[in-house]
Formats: C-alpha cells, structure tokens, sequence
C-alpha cells in the first residue's frame, strides 16, 4: 500500500508539471545593430503559453539597466489561454548615445514554473550623427505652425510660406485637429482678428499661441513680400488697410529671427496619407530647383534666419539633398534621421494629418 501510494504521489505532481503553463519567446535576444544619435528602436517581443494551462504575469516586467534611453511598454493584457500568444514592445531612444554601445535586460515575471523570472535583452550601438542631420525629437521641439485666418479665396490667392488656412469662423472647430505643445503665429489682412484667434487658443490650451501685429499689412510694412509664396499668375498685390495689435501679439520679425520649414519629400500620394502639420510637399527631383526660390540668408535681414528641415520615406534622399543644398550655400538645412518613419514612431496619429484644415 505505501508503494502504491507512493507511486500515486509521484504522478500527481508529474501530471501537475506536465499541466503546468509555459512561457516560450520569440527571441531572448535582440540586437538592433547600429543606429544613429537621435533615432528610437522599437522591439516587439512575442510571448506564447505553450504550456496546458492559462499563464499569467503577476507584475509587469522591469529593466534590469539604469540607462532612462530604455522603456517598455505595460503589457497588453496579464494572463495567456494555452496556445495563445502577445506582442510585449520595448523601446530604445538613441538621443545623446551616440558611439555608445547599449545593452538592457528585461526581467519577465510570470507563473512558468520551470521559469518565473525570464530575462530578455535589447542591444545595439548608436553611432554618432553628422553636423546636418538632426532627430524628429529635435524637430518637434523646435516647431512652430503660422496659420492663416482668411477665407480660402484669399489664402489660395497667396500666404506666407508653410502657413496653412483655418478661417477665423472656423477655427474653434478645427482645435481638437491641431497639436498642443508647439508655438503658434496666427495672421489675418491687418491684425483685427489674429489677436482675438491667439485668446481663442490660449483659453484652450495652446499657450504658444502668438498673432502677428498688424497680420499681413504690418508683414509687407516690415518685410516686403519676404517668404510670401504668390498663387501661379496671381499679381503681387500689398494687402491693404490699417495695421492692428492686441493682446499676444508680436512684431513679425519676431517671427521672421526662427522661420522653419518642413519639406517633405516623399510622393504626394505618401504625403496625402499622413504628413507633419505645416509640412510642405516638394518631391525630391525639385527640391534643389524650388529651394533657388526660397529667399537665403544674404536676402533676410541680419537678424532673421530661415531653416529647412528635409524628410524623406527613409530611404536617405533627405540627407544626400540637405548635403547639396549645404553644399549650395544653403548652410540652415537639416534632414531628419529615419525619416517619416521615425515621427510616426515617436508621435504617431497624434501628430499627424491626411488632410490640412482648410486647404
């Protein structure tokens, strides 16, 4: 009897193990090669019960380094059915690494018992950037969008260069389509409205929100035409009326000492399906012919600068054009390292739009 009840023990715990979850991955290991200073790295590890029963994750993985260039993301879900399986996604950001050599472990905590803590590792290199190549971080931080508050007959007739057109009587309804976070210089013909637009905003949440005394009549007094892009056969004509101001507004040149603009690149069929707010679509065979038009520094005012900042489909056109147009004396231009894809990354659906407002 105490055999036999021996024996008995000895395959209910066998059966128990063999019923046990089991926690497989794809990969242990991950090395992402080489990317430059400035780029994320995004890893999608796949976790699959091959055990008998649910698995589950008593607590969410933790990283092992202290580097803060590493994060994860909370798992999508805390138990598995047998066969089941999810994506667990880790993320490296390269910015300030470069020539650094990364690696970061994961611990995964899960109820396996042949292994309830499991350690993942991401690793790679970033390599150091070249003086005209800059992150979509490094973009984000420095945008700024100039909307134009006047009908689209008006707009479409000719506005300043990157501005895109929201009506002032439709602007509280478009808000919710524009990021918070960056600067704003809102214009009209003569400053009546823009002032009342920067409140608007500002009362919302936009505290970049910034009007142009005096809207396109006190742009033409300070500047000319400077960066004003006229419709094809349009006759350049000055905006008329007296020059207004209010609150939150500033000089135009206040505008015209950090004019940017986002040139991209890719096909209008890739830039319809998603593009950078304020972005201005130049396919890459033009984009040396249209930045001829585009005033350089010798035609601005010792205090004023205008940046280019190229993105390409990631396919590095960006950069070889930045490198001409440096080449060209065209010393304020920047491409954006990865590409579209690294905004997409970074920011999303939440910065990104397939129609702009107004146009």
């Amino acid at each position: 009897m105490r055999i036999m009840g021996t024996a008995l023990a000895t395959f209910l715990v066998c059966a128990s193990v063999a019923a046990a979850p089991a926690l497989t991955v794809d990969q242990d290991v991950h090395d992402f090669g080489e990317v430059l200073d400035g780029m994320m790295v995004v890893h999608a590890y796949t976790f699959t019960n091959t055990g008998e029963t649910t698995l589950t994750f008593p607590r969410e993985p933790a990283l092992v380094g202290l580097c803060p260039c590493a994060t994860v993301d909370p798992l999508p879900q805390h138990s598995l059915e047998p066969g089941e399986s999810l994506e667990f996604v880790a993320r490296f950001d390269s910015t300030g690494y470069g020539g650094t050599r990364v690696q970061e472990g994961i611990i995964v905590y899960s109820d396996d018992p042949e292994k309830p803590e499991r350690e993942l590792v991401l690793r790679g290199s970033a390599l150091e950037r070249e003086p005209r190549q800059g992150s979509a971080q490094t973009l984000w931080r420095s945008s700024r969008l100039i909307v134009d508050l006047r009908e689209r007959g008006d707009f479409q007739q000719g506005h300043l260069l990157g501005a895109i057109n929201v009506p002032y009587s439709e602007l509280s309804g478009h808000l919710e389509d524009l990021p918070t976070g960056i600067r704003y210089y809102l214009y009209d013909t003569d400053g009546s409205q823009s002032a009342a637009a920067a409140q608007e905003m500002r009362e919302a949440g936009f505290m970049g929100a910034l009007a142009l005394s005096g809207g396109l009549v006190g742009w033409w007094e300070e500047v000319g035409d400077t960066l004003f892009q006229w419709a094809e056969g349009a006759t350049p004509t000055p905006p008329e009326g007296a020059p207004q101001t209010g609150r939150y507004s500033v000089a135009p040149g206040r505008l015209l000492r950090g004019y940017l603009l986002i040139v991209d690149v890719r096909s209008p069929e890739e830039f319809a399906s998603g593009h950078i707010p304020g972005a201005i679509n130049v396919p890459a065979e033009d984009v040396l012919e249209w930045a001829e038009r585009v005033p350089s520094q010798e035609d601005l005012p010792s205090d004023a600068s205008v940046e280019l900042w190229l993105l390409d489909a990631g396919d590095g056109q960006a950069c070889r054009l930045t490198k001409e147009l440096q080449a060209a004396g065209r010393t304020r231009t920047l491409c954006v390292v990865g590409g579209f894809a690294q905004w997409e990354i970074r920011y999303g659906d939440e910065l990104l739009w397939s129609e702009t407002p107004g146009v």
